[in-house]
This record gives C-alpha cells, structure tokens and sequence, in this order.
C-alpha cells in the first residue's frame, strides 16, 4: 500500500488497454535515458504512467482490496488500516496512521455494496472482518485512564471515519459488536464541526459509556446551544452512560437544567456536576427541577446525582440527591449542613 503507484506500458498491454482508456486517471511522463539523453525514436517505450492525484491511487486500493483480495490476503490488509495502539506507564499511545485515507475510502466501498449489489458470502465475510477490527480499534482507543493527550487526536480521525457509515444495517451491526465495549471519553478541545460529529457518535453508536467527562468551562467557548445539544444527544442515545462528570463555568439557565435533568435516565450510576456556576439561585432551581423527576424512567435502581462548586483546589458538595425507581426523589440541599 505504500509508495506511488507507477504504470508502464507493459502493464497496460497485460490487461489490454492502451493510453486513452485511462487518460482521465493518469499523466505520463517520458523518462531519460542511461547518460541522460532521450531516444525520442523510441519514446513510447520509455513513458510511465502516474496518477493525477494519490487519493485516485487510494481509492483503487481500498475498492481492490475489497473486492479482489483473497480472504487471507484481506485480513492482512485490514489489519494494516488501523494504527496499533500500545500503553507505556500511563500513556495509551497511537503509532503512526498512513493508510487513514484508505480506511476512509474502504468504510466508503463497504457503504456501496448494497447499491452496487455487492453481496456476495466473501463480501459479507470481507465486511464482517472490517468491522470487527474497527470495533477492537475502539474497545483500544476509548480505554479508562488519566491521560488522554496521545489519543485524543486519533479518536477525533476514527469518529469522523464512523461518520462516513450511511447504511441503517451497518450501523445497527457495529452498535451491536459494540455493546461489550465500556466508552471512556472525554470531550473538550473539540471545534465546532467535531462537536456535531461527536454528538451524532453518541447517539449512532455507544450503547455502553463506562465514563462520559464533559468539560463546558469558559476557556473551550462552548455556547448554551451547543451544551444542550450535548445533553439532547445523550437523552436520545440508544445506550446508556455508567458515570457522567459535567465541569461548566458559567451559571446555567433553566432550560437547560430541564435539558440536564431529561439526560437522566440514560446514567445508570452517578452523574457529577461540578464548577464555578453554583450558587443559590442555581441550587433552588436544579433542587426544584429534581423534586419533580419521574424516578420511573430510571433504567436502574438506584442513581446518585452531585451538584459542586470549586473551593480552592477541590470541591465542595452543595447538593446530594438520590433517586430510586418508582420512589420519591430524596434531595439535600446543603446551605449549613444538609437540608431536605
């Protein structure tokens, strides 16, 4: 797969072509002789053929592969689109990623094999190896741990590839291989663009956050449009989210406590609100919104909510709120203590 692609005349005759087929696709370019010279009696034997753009080169490669390969030969390929991940102490580190455009033009072949009536047994079994190696790639990529620097970038790329997948039974098959995989994220230093694509992941494809930290703090310009989109993604999500850590900076408004309460039902264990925001106005509000929570929406049986404001260096709890299904929400509000 690496390297230029170089065509001589000699490969065309093989396949019986001749320049003019594929004219639209490549450029020729006449090579010098030994000594510099050019024998131009003999030109045609000395043109080679390059392809206008790589991308054309990695397009064909990924169709190739896809199509051509034997199954042994596929696997080896497939293997090759994803970049290895590999822990050192406390960093997960990604190795080098140079075939990410072949992996993006194979999501985009596997996505046509319906229209273009590629259905075959090798096909199905050429597009289940691919989406099994895609799915251990994120079960690697989206591991617990303290830092997440050396991989941040990489799930960005492998998100906006995800994104290419159009086909509502392709999709349900990888949210189906993805549902063992326990999805720790952290989302922060995301621009505009990958916010929205990151909000439709959430939605298209985890079925089981182990750990969800959103940081909404000033320095990262989140709008409060863009936050309750977060919060609606996650509240039409197909899954769920074990733990679910919200930093925000700024105090928010009350549509949006709505929209952070609706979230409720897809945490099946502790969400954490925690910054600068809390206050007493803020406090009334969510203690107010929380009183009137339907606990029979849970999808467990018991859910622990803390709301935090920044003292120092650490925190300090302010609100303690446990729900339980089909019981009355059980709120403490701390003012001196805490008060039910």
């Amino acid at each position: 797969m690496a390297g230029s692609v170089v065509i001589a005349r000699e490969d065309l005759e093989r396949h019986s072509l001749n320049a003019d087929d594929i004219q639209d696709l490549v450029f020729a370019v006449m090579e010098h002789q030994e000594g510099g010279g050019c024998n131009t009696a003999s030109v045609v034997g000395f043109v080679v053929f390059y392809f206008h753009h790589q991308a054309v080169q990695e397009f064909l490669t990924a169709r190739y592969g896809l199509e051509r390969l034997m199954i042994s030969e596929f696997k080896v390929f497939a293997k090759g689109l994803f970049p290895p991940i590999e822990k050192e102490m406390r960093h997960w580190k990604v190795g080098e990623d140079p075939y990410m455009v072949i992996r993006m033009f194979t999501i985009g072949c596997i996505n046509e094999q319906k229209t273009r009536d590629v259905d075959g047994a090798e096909a199905k079994m050429k597009k289940e190896m691919f989406l099994k190696l895609l799915c251990d790639h994120l079960q690697n990529l989206f591991v617990e741990g303290p830092l997440f620097a050396s991989v941040l970038g990489h799930q960005k790329r492998i998100i906006m590839d995800m994104m290419d997948f159009r086909d509502e039974e392709i999709i349900e098959e990888i949210r189906h291989k993805c549902e063992s995989i326990c999805f720790w994220m952290n989302l922060y230093q995301f621009n505009a663009v990958e916010r929205e694509i990151f909000f439709n992941f959430l939605q298209q494809f985890v079925t089981n956050g182990k750990h969800l930290k959103l940081d909404f703090s000033d320095f990262y310009g989140w709008s409060e449009s863009e936050i309750r989109k977060v919060f609606k993604s996650i509240a039409t999500m197909k899954g769920k989210i074990d733990e679910l850590l919200i930093d925000m900076t700024s105090s928010p408004s009350m549509p949006l406590v709505v929209d952070l309460i609706s979230i409720l039902p897809n945490i099946s264990s502790e969400l954490k609100l925690f910054g600068n925001c809390v206050h007493g106005n803020y406090c009334e509000e969510f203690k107010s919104e929380m009183l009137q929570f339907d606990t029979n929406t849970l999808q467990t049986s018991k859910l622990k909510v803390q709301v935090s404001k920044w003292v120092g260096k650490g925190t300090v709890p302010v609100i303690k709120a446990t729900l339980r299904k089909g019981k009355k929400p059980d709120v403490r509000y701390r003012r001196r203590g805490y008060q039910t």
